[in-house]
């Protein structure tokens, strides 16, 4: 009996132990990320497919995720939103009209019609109106505000007393949403009355047009129109205006030959009909009264 060569035979099994062992671990592991990665084990395929199936795990949504989630599907599947009031808060230099919801308000539209006296605000999807439809503001900024409900839709239409108004701040709330804007100037503001047109010529052979009105007359602008026929010196003042006065007044001058008054939702123009195409700027002077006008001869 060879009894060296059992004990190498023995010895050498003994000492590659260690390496079978790794061996093994490193196989077990192979194994279990193929279960991981494929669902299968390694050696395994299906005809077509030499990965085999693969079955993702599946991820379960937590109860305040399927919570959202349904939530979610309720207001895109068209839930009736709820419109509870509306309410202005007057502040110190601007307004603020409240829109209050059952919940918040992220889709709208907002616009301006031609005529610049709405502001206009639509909600999409299905509303229904809890407040009023219709009540008055009587503020200078604001007159009346309307709610309408139709297919589709709400709209909430804001009469304004006059042109001139910033687009609104708009602000999301929790509950609804607010429009922010800046109050009119104060010459906007309430109506003023141009009560006298008194033209004349001054001492230095100049023509004058001195306007009486309510007040001093602080804002005012002009451009000519050289190209009609007569030429015409145009002067606008802002605001809302009554004049109770004739609307055209004869001048015969030997530069003006009539004075013509139109009133404007948000502007009073005052049109002097030129016997002359080229005339220098006209001036301007302001009085408590009013505003006193000067249009120089040619050649003056």
């Amino acid at each position: 009996m060879d009894i060296s060569g059992s004990s190498s035979a023995s010895r050498i099994r003994t000492e590659n132990l260690p390496s079978r062992r790794k061996q093994c671990i490193s196989a077990w592991c192979f194994a279990l990320i193929c279960v991981m990665v494929t669902g299968m084990l390694p050696g395994l395929s299906l005809a077509g497919n030499p990965w085999g199936e693969f079955t993702p795990l599946e991820v379960v949504p937590s109860e305040a995720e399927e919570s959202a989630d349904q939530t979610d599907m309720s207001e895109r599947s068209g839930r009736v939103e709820i419109l509870n009031d509306i309410r202005v808060e007057d502040l110190t230099e601007t307004l603020r009209v409240v829109v209050a919801a059952d919940g918040p308000v992220r889709d709208y539209q907002l616009s301006f019609p031609d005529d610049g006296f709405k502001l206009v605000l639509d909600l999409p999807g299905k509303w229904k109106n809890d407040g009023k439809s219709s009540f008055e503001v009587n503020h200078d900024t604001i007159r009346r505000i309307r709610v309408g409900e139709s297919d589709g839709r709400l709209r909430v239409v804001l009469d304004l007393s006059g042109k001139g108004i910033l687009s609104p701040i708009i602000e999301e709330l929790p509950k609804g949403l607010s429009l922010t804007m800046r109050k009119l100037p104060a010459y906007q503001q309430r109506k003023r009355v141009l009560e006298i047109i008194q033209p004349r010529i001054s001492q230095e052979g100049d023509f004058k047009i001195a306007l009486s009105a309510d007040g001093p007359v602080r804002e005012h602008r002009f451009f000519f129109l050289k190209d009609e026929d007569p030429a015409k010196l145009v002067i606008d003042l802002p605001g809302r205006w009554e004049y109770p006065g004739d609307s055209m007044i004869k001048v015969a001058d030997t530069s003006i030959e009539n004075i013509r008054v139109g009133e404007h939702p948000d502007y009073l123009r005052v049109v002097l009909d030129l016997n002359a195409r080229e005339l220098p700027p006209p001036m301007f002077m302001e009085s408590s009264e009013g505003l006193i006008i000067t249009v120089k001869r040619r050649g003056g």
